[in-house]
């Protein structure tokens, strides 16, 4: 398909097949059709590079807080309540232990401060507190829940 456009002593094909690539065509003499045929070559090299340069973003790396609520005598407790409280938007998440008193939280900020307890059967296990300062994105976490731990 061409469209045609006229300015003053020149024409200049907007756009034109040939074989299967598409690409602009200046027709005339002058510098205004060496710096449209310009303007196209830098746009269509802007437009073909930005599916790439948009595909090699890394999305932002979280962190995965996970361990066992354990009873005095180090058995997993399944059915334990575990609390996950971030420090900078003070936004609690609240889980069940699983089978072997095992839990999980993933995709947290690895920027922000948390703290982790545990609670069954009206007894809380000290809080422990994970810093944004750790390194590790994969950080264990056991609790312990028993009548000395209270506080």
């Amino acid at each position: 398909m061409k469209t045609r456009k006229k300015t003053g002593r020149q024409t200049i094909a907007m756009w034109g097949c040939s074989g299967s690539r598409i690409r602009p065509k200046v027709q005339g003499t002058g510098r205004r059709a060496g710096k449209q045929y310009l303007l196209f070559v830098f746009l269509g090299a802007v437009i073909g590079c930005a599916p790439l340069a948009l595909s090699k973003q890394k999305p932002p790396p979280t962190r995965t807080i996970y361990g066992q609520v354990l009873d005095a005598s180090n058995r997993g407790i399944s059915g334990a309540s575990v609390l996950l409280t971030d420090l900078e938007t003070h936004r609690t998440n609240a889980i069940y232990a699983g089978a072997d008193g095992r839990y999980t939280f993933s995709g947290l900020n690895v920027y922000d401060d948390y703290k982790v307890r545990a609670r069954y059967r009206g007894v809380t296990s000290v809080t422990r507190e994970v810093s944004s300062m750790d390194p590790r994105i994969q950080i264990v976490v056991n609790l312990t829940v028993s009548p000395r731990s209270q506080k």
